[in-house]
């Protein structure tokens, strides 16, 4: 025991001196280099004093000002460093200081700004967002008078891999009409699993959004998906219904600058898919060579083996990463507690290349690869009808819905996905802005159903099983412009291509019940395939346009799309449509702004398989052609909300919106196929209420505790199926022609997270905790899944010492709670349960 008190004795002496050492070091660094500020809302928020040159939107550092400070913050950092286990993720040193510089003065009717990260490096010229993003607002010259009134920071976030410099400033969303919010860099490495979390884990913290089954599904404010993924400013077209993986982990979280989620009030730039947009920014690369690796292991024998290179060569910037990932648990499980035949192995690669031609010109390259190999869950509950007495069925369950199909605990069924991404940019900053971009996407996925084994000798009696492959590319090019054309209006144009090629080829197999050993029946055996291209384009023009301290952003659009079946008769299918938009905010004084939208959306279908394959696939239809009679959804959308900022530093709102859509897009299986089709209902209605806050709640000791909370209502309800009909039985058709709840429908979710941290972010320690009252469920979708809350919570700690060792500890469901995204409706008709507790330990090492 003496012994081991004489460590602690000697660890605790060597903590306060390299503490010590440490606050020295920056109280230099903050008290030399603070130079001209912009002096907004300069007051005393939550206690903390700030001094008369320095304002609240600034990360300063705190100074102990007396002895009894400074032992709190010695204590609050040992604390942590002898906890078991003492972990740690950020890895962000102190801020310094920015250069002195001028900024805008302020006018009286002006709000608090939402800021963003930039990916700028200080002296990259005007302030521009990253790879080509050319954003509506926040891309205008620091001395536009657009800017005047908006907060700005000026300190620059340096990491040991990327250099991050603010010198964008983006606007609170509500001044634009719209419903967004905007996740930082920061914010990503501070929340529970810090940038080892999928994109979809962070959408689904902000308000109007519900997480689905398999880990990348989203519902947008009751929208059965239709999420639009947006790259460095160039729209990804949405991946194939049906695709396992989708979006899974296609972007590594920890090289995204910042992530900005609409959940309404859409900009008419964005087209197609119009459930929900995710805007995501990458990072740029700090001067010197560095590399980071991560390794992470956890439950289910989770490792995941993570490289990022980062370097700049004179005006060429590369960033570099590859991620290897191996899982017992890839996919949600049809059972609660048991896991079987579920393992995933996969990765991705990412490069970016980024040339400055001047300080106004410039060219990026982004071009992403993700493969994974998915084992299908087999549901280990279920018995096999052959250990039954004869004669036995299955029956329904408890909601009503039928059994799902019954699968041999010796088969092995899988999905294989590959998908990349390639983006070339070339931005021009000036008194026209303007962005021109080629981009291509491809998916291919191959699903295996194992006829033999899934059909075996004890497959229920007539069973099926679907394998199939799907190919697809796309190619487009946009180009937009935004410029400044009479007084107070800033105005953006743009046009879109696009050309989608698909191919797919499926087979369709029977169990041979005559046979002892089952298997597929070669004489029942169904194969089909299709060729399908649609081109589209469309153009649009925007105008802000400032009037005291109203602002309006009307906006028009125009969409065609032509879709050709090469491998059949069908006649090809041609839509277009408006779309229209009008966004509105008044800002009644510095922290209080009302906004209001209204907008008619126009949508395209994104699937169009099933005339072509429904007649091969589905035996009843005896080989006859079906009418390719898809619709295009056009939607009534409209939302009014208001948006409070009690400190410069808190951000307080409330948003009540509703839709009514006609000929409202869903998906269905295409028989008893594995494969989802595009269908249109007569109506669709939606309407509920977000409220939600975040921001700096407090600073103590030294430490700093940020929070974030929302709370949101929502319902969702169809009518009447009238397109694609071939699809469904006669009693399902009846049964639509009246109002129903949709099954992806979650009356209510609520989200609070709360991160504290000390001022160079070494120590940091994240809660979040999340509430659903569950999807609905039953054959008239009039039952609920039983109601879930979930508290995830990591620890973590930056170790200083040679390569900046960082250990970071997460649990995920720390009270076990048992609880389903889905019974009876999900994928393949099983149930999708979400997994128990679990556990990672992440280390993370820096070079350079």
């Amino acid at each position: 025991m003496d012994c081991l008190r004489d460590s602690l004795r000697r660890r605790w002496r060597g903590v306060c001196r390299r503490w010590w050492r440490r606050a020295l070091e920056l109280r230099g660094n903050a008290d030399g280099g603070r130079g001209a500020r912009v002096h907004l809302f300069r007051r005393h928020l939550l206690g903390d004093d700030l001094p008369e040159h320095s304002h609240p939107g600034e990360r300063t550092v705190s100074e102990p000002s007396s002895p009894k400070a400074s032992r709190l913050w010695t204590l609050g950092i040992a604390a942590l460093l002898l906890s078991s286990p003492a972990l740690a993720q950020s890895d962000i040193p102190a801020p310094k200081a920015p250069p002195p510089s001028e900024s805008p003065a302020p006018v009286p009717s002006t709000t608090v700004a939402q800021v963003a990260e930039s990916s700028h490096q200080a002296d990259a010229g005007p302030a521009t967002a990253d790879a080509g993003v050319q954003r509506f607002i926040p891309e205008v010259p620091a001395t536009d008078p657009l800017l005047a009134g908006r907060s700005e920071v000026g300190a620059p976030l340096e990491s040991p891999v990327f250099q991050t410099t603010v010198t964008d400033v983006r606007p609170d969303p509500a001044l634009i009409g719209s419903s967004a919010t905007t996740v930082t860099r920061e914010q990503l490495e501070s929340l529970p699993g810090g940038d080892n979390q999928t994109i979809a884990d962070i959408v689904t913290m902000q308000p109007g959004t519900v997480a689905d089954s398999f880990g990348s599904n989203i519902h947008v404010r009751g929208a059965d998906g239709a999420i639009l993924y947006v790259l460095d400013g160039i729209p990804m077209f949405t991946p194939a219904l049906g695709t396992i993986g989708q979006l899974l982990n296609t972007l590594p979280t920890r090289l995204v600058q910042n992530v900005q989620v609409y959940t309404g009030g859409f900009p008419v730039e964005y087209s197609y898919a119009l459930g929900g947009i995710i805007d995501i920014q990458t990072r740029r690369p700090a001067v010197n060579p560095t590399a980071e690796v991560q390794i992470t292991y956890g439950t289910y024998n989770l490792t995941d083996v993570a490289l990022n290179y980062s370097q700049a060569i004179g005006k060429l910037n590369v960033i570099a990463s590859a991620d290897f990932v191996s899982t017992n648990r890839g996919l949600d499980t049809p059972d609660a507690i048991a896991v079987l035949h579920d393992y995933r192995i996969g990765g991705n690669g990412f490069a970016k290349l980024d040339y400055e031609i001047d300080s106004r010109n410039r060219l990026a390259l982004v071009a992403t690869y993700q493969e994974d190999k998915f084992q299908i869950p087999i549901d280990p509950t279920m018995l096999p009808l052959s250990d039954a007495p004869p004669g036995a069925v299955r029956g329904n369950d408890v909601y009503g819905n039928p059994p799902p199909p019954f699968v041999p605990y010796n088969a092995n069924p899988t999905d294989l996905e590959r998908t990349f991404f390639a983006a070339l940019s070339y931005v021009h900053t000036g008194d026209v802005n303007t962005q021109v971009s080629v981009f291509a996407r491809g998916i291919y996925e191959d699903f295996d159903c194992d006829p033999v084994g899934s059909l075996g000798p004890t497959a229920d009696p007539g069973s099926v099983c679907t394998t199939f492959t799907r190919n697809a590319i796309h190619f487009g090019a946009l180009a937009n412009a935004t410029w400044h054309w009479l007084t107070g209006n800033t105005w953006k144009a743009g046009v879109e291509l696009r050309d989608q090629r698909s191919s797919l080829n499926a087979s369709l197999f029977t169990r041979d019940d005559g046979s002892p050993s089952g298997g597929p029946d070669p004489s029942l055996t169904l194969t089909g395939s299709d060729n399908i291209n649609t081109l589209s384009a469309g153009a649009y023009l925007e105008d802000r346009i400032e009037v005291g301290n109203f602002t309006v952003l009307p906006g028009v659009r125009f969409d065609i799309q032509n879709t050709s079946f090469a491998s059949s008769i069908e006649p090809n299918l041609f839509l277009s449509g408006p779309s229209a938009r009008l966004g509105a905010s008044y800002a009644f004084n510095d922290a209080v702004i009302l906004h209001a939208f209204a907008g008619y959306l126009w949508e395209a279908p994104v699937n169009f398989d099933a005339p072509v394959l429904a007649p091969i696939l589905i035996p009843s239809l005896g080989g006859q052609p079906q009418p390719v009679d898809l619709k295009p959804a056009t939607t009534w959308s409209a939302e009014l909300g208001i948006s409070v900022h009690p400190t410069p530093r808190i951000t307080l709102g409330l948003t009540a919106w509703g839709r009514f859509t006609y000929n409202m897009l869903d998906h269905e299986n295409i028989g008893n196929s594995a494969l989802w089709a595009s269908f249109n209902w007569a109506k669709g209605r939606a309407a509920g209420v977000d409220l939600y806050g975040y921001g700096q709640l407090a600073k103590f000791s030294g430490f700093t505790l940020d929070g974030f909370a929302n709370l949101s209502f929502q319902d969702a309800q169809q009518l009447n199926i009238v397109s694609q009909k071939f699809l469904f039985p006669p009693d399902d058709l009846t049964a639509s022609g009246v109002w129903s709840t949709m099954d992806h429908v979650q009356d209510w979710t609520a989200n609070v997270g709360l991160t504290l941290h000390d001022a160079d972010r070494w120590n940091n320690l994240s809660v979040r905790f999340n509430y659903g009252s569950g999807f609905h469920t039953g054959i008239a979708t009039n039952e609920v899944v039983p109601e879930h809350s979930t508290v995830d919570v990591t620890v973590s700690h930056v170790f200083d010492m040679p390569l900046r060792p960082q250990v970071a500890f997460d649990v995920f469901n720390l009270f076990n709670d048992i609880y389903a995204y889905r019974l009876g409706t999900g994928f393949f008709g099983n149930s999708q349960y979400a997994a128990l507790r679990r556990f990672d330990l992440r280390l993370i090492f820096h070079f350079g």
